[in-house]
């Protein structure tokens, strides 16, 4: 994160120059944020507030505190300039607080130029380099990192001391309040825009049509877009993590920063040695590989569908042998079930009935209705991942429980008869959260309400008084 010179210093101004508790609420905020950014650097401190505050486990990378950081540092920094523009603060005050903030930013700027000799300037990735490159290839990588360490101190050394003289020069009256302002707005920009444009310029920039449309269909996906079925399709090429085969199907993958961790053991375990019979069990009915730069769509016949019928149940122990299990497991016709689930099965094994039907009707993102007809007792599973936070089941509007089967999948004694089978997202914190911002809104309106009352009411007893 970089907040620039020229606020870092105002920042510094403000510790001198700013008074009352604001000053030490914006450098505590300031200071937390950089010693929790520091993680496993200071792992006793990160893990004091990953085991105790709420949600602080939650960051996907520790350095997201800086954003405190970010907020605190530059407005100090306006307060700051603030009490430099108010024409009520004593000079010797301003001048004092100058002096420090200029000594200490433009000092430290001075140091680092002077101490540059003692960095050897050596990258985490040179052994490697050293190793294919060369010896003669890291210096010249050095000697051009030296470079680019001289030359941003040199400027940010150059931008204190020019926020410093337009201070100076305004307290000493040979500059006005106004241009001031203009000559900190050029720096701040100056500043930032130099920095910015190092990781966002115009070569990041493309039309808006090749982001309407970030990949191009190849042969295999259209092929696979004549089939109006509901399916899945695994890409060899790129496994489940990416997005290309997820923008034109159903896919078993994407991206995302946090993947499911039963679908990546199903994919570190099988998929990434080459064993595609798990792809059963999800529906994939399509496998898009590429050989020699051509695509092609293998249709998968052994996929099971979106949901079907098991004879046997296969009760194991523990998480590792259900998910060994599924090497050599004949999923039409057995399941996989955990034994913390053995209580919710009635029997190990149901008796085939060819005329039972359970077919998908109605699918959207948090709710998936199934027809059903049997004459018997039967297991179904679904080809839809077991997520008990949140994921309720219904027959018939009722509800009922259902369980994992086969590591990552739900399942469920379908009793006999003609149902209709209802999986629905509806997870408690959604419903609760939804009824605390109700309250606590209406509360603040009340607060307002009942403010604006109390004034009222002051402002009436004052003019009766006068």
């Amino acid at each position: 994160a970089y907040i620039g010179a020229v606020i870092i210093f105002l920042f510094v101004l403000g510790l001198f120059i700013v008074k009352g508790r604001l000053k030490w609420w914006l450098v505590g905020g300031t200071v937390l944020s950089l010693l929790l950014s520091l993680g496993s650097n200071l792992s006793w401190f990160t893990d004091l507030w990953i085991d105790y505050v709420p949600l602080y486990d939650k960051f996907r990378a520790i350095t997201s505190i800086q954003v405190i950081a970010e907020l605190c540092v530059p407005v100090l920094g306006i307060f700051a300039l603030h009490t430099i523009l108010n024409k009520t603060d004593r000079f010797e005050d301003k001048k004092k607080a100058l002096l420090y903030a200029t000594s200490i930013t433009g000092g430290l700027g001075l140091l680092l130029i002077l101490a540059r000799g003692a960095w050897d300037f050596a990258g985490y990735n040179d052994g490697r380099l050293i190793e294919q490159l060369g010896m003669d290839f890291i210096n010249a990588v050095r000697d051009d990192r030296k470079s680019l360490y001289t030359r941003d101190v040199l400027k940010s050394l150059g931008l204190v001391l020019a926020s410093s003289g337009a201070i100076w020069l305004y307290i000493t009256g040979k500059a006005k309040e106004n241009r001031v302002l203009i000559v900190f707005l050029i720096l701040i920009l100056v500043d930032l825009i130099h920095i910015d444009r190092k990781y966002v310029n115009t070569e990041n920039f493309v039309a808006a049509r090749v982001m309407d449309k970030p990949f191009e269909a190849n042969s295999a996906d259209l092929e696979i877009a004549k089939d109006n079925s509901r399916f899945r399709v695994y890409e060899e090429a790129v496994g489940i993590g990416t997005s290309r085969s997820s923008y034109f199907h159903n896919s078993i993958g994407g991206y995302h920063g946090a993947k499911p961790k039963r679908i990546q053991d199903l994919a570190d375990f099988y998929l990434y040695k080459g064993k595609n019979s798990p792809l059963n069990l999800l529906n994939v009915k399509y496998i898009i590989r590429e050989d020699d730069g051509k695509f092609y769509a293998l249709r998968n016949p052994e996929a099971n569908g979106n949901a079907w019928f098991v004879e046997n149940v296969q009760i194991v122990p523990d998480e590792n042998t259900e998910l060994l299990a599924l090497d050599t497991l004949q999923s039409k016709r057995t399941a996989v079930v955990h034994k913390s689930f053995e209580d919710k099965i009635p029997q190990k094994t149901f008796v085939s009935d060819s005329s039972a039907t359970i077919q998908l009707i109605s699918e959207e993102p948090n709710r998936l209705r199934y027809d059903v007809s049997t004459s018997k007792e039967r297991l179904a599973v679904f080809s839809e991942i077991y997520y008990p936070e949140g994921w309720n089941a219904y027959i018939n509007d009722e509800l009922v429980s259902h369980f994992r089967a086969n590591y990552l999948l739900r399942a469920m004694v379908i009793p006999a008869g003609d149902h209709t089978i209802t999986f629905a997202f509806e997870p408690k914190v959604v419903a609760q959260g939804s009824l605390y911002s109700m309250l606590s809104s209406g509360l603040f309106i009340i607060i307002c309400l009942g403010g604006l009352f109390y004034k009222k009411r002051e402002h009436a007893k004052e003019s009766q008084d006068a």
